[in-house]
């Protein structure tokens, strides 16, 4: 079976995607903020601006000159709490809005999806500079 050049480059990248990702070790938030100031530290000298983080961004992964370390890490809202009200007596525990409920609304789209994490199931997602999901 033939596979055009497209597909031969995506799997590629998907690839090096797996060369990239490594799963960590578990911190408390005051260790990963600290983790964090530092990467900026070492990577900007002044406070920059979003332009100036975009900029050097996108020069680390054009460029491929250089490697940067970052951390992100999910949180299971499901497991730590997702800061929305849960119990049957809570006013707002049914409310459309309500990260839990929505993708169960009447109407919703995402009914149709199933438990899907970080989509119909909430996460909390926390990174640094240079950190990217998808």
């Amino acid at each position: 079976e033939l596979i055009s050049l497209e597909e031969e480059e995506e799997v590629g990248v998907l690839c090096d995607l797996h060369k990239c990702i490594y799963k960590g070790r578990s911190v408390s938030l005051t260790t990963f903020y600290r983790t964090a100031r530092n990467v900026m530290s070492m990577c900007f000298s002044k406070d920059p601006t979003a332009a100036e983080i975009e900029q050097e961004y996108w020069r680390l992964v054009e460029q491929k000159d250089c490697h940067v370390a970052v951390h992100c890490g999910k949180v299971d809202t499901n497991t730590h709490g997702s800061g929305f009200p849960v119990g049957k007596s809570e006013p707002f525990s049914r409310h459309g809005w309500n990260l839990t409920v929505l993708p169960n609304n009447t109407g919703s789209i995402l009914r149709h999806l199933g438990a899907v994490p970080g989509v119909t199931i909430p996460w909390l997602n926390i990174g640094m500079v240079f950190s990217t999901s998808c």
